[in-house]
């Protein structure tokens, strides 16, 4: 994903302007859409964002992993790359 302007207005991008980003069959409540992929997706973010396994959360339940991360339904995607995908955790 990326970031387009900024805060500032001077095009620069913060790291917190950046997010990942999950596809996930369509759902209108977050918890409904979650609730078959959490687990995957709170180890792939765990790996990626926390180096050290010793601070993982003992519980890692949908209730902790909305603690750890930010999450947020977004109506539309639009995939403007013309190769294919990188990554997959299916």
């Amino acid at each position: 994903m990326v970031g387009v302007g900024s805060r500032r207005g001077d095009y620069e991008c913060l790291p917190e302007d950046f997010r990942t980003v999950f596809l996930l069959l369509e759902r209108n409540d977050i918890d409904q859409a979650l609730q078959s992929v959490y687990a995957d997706i709170f180890a792939e973010m765990l790996l990626a964002s926390v180096n050290a396994p010793e601070l993982w959360p003992d519980k890692q339940d949908l209730r902790t992993f909305r603690k750890w991360f930010e999450v947020e339904l977004v109506e539309m995607v639009f995939d403007a790359g013309q190769g294919e995908l990188l990554h997959d955790i299916s």
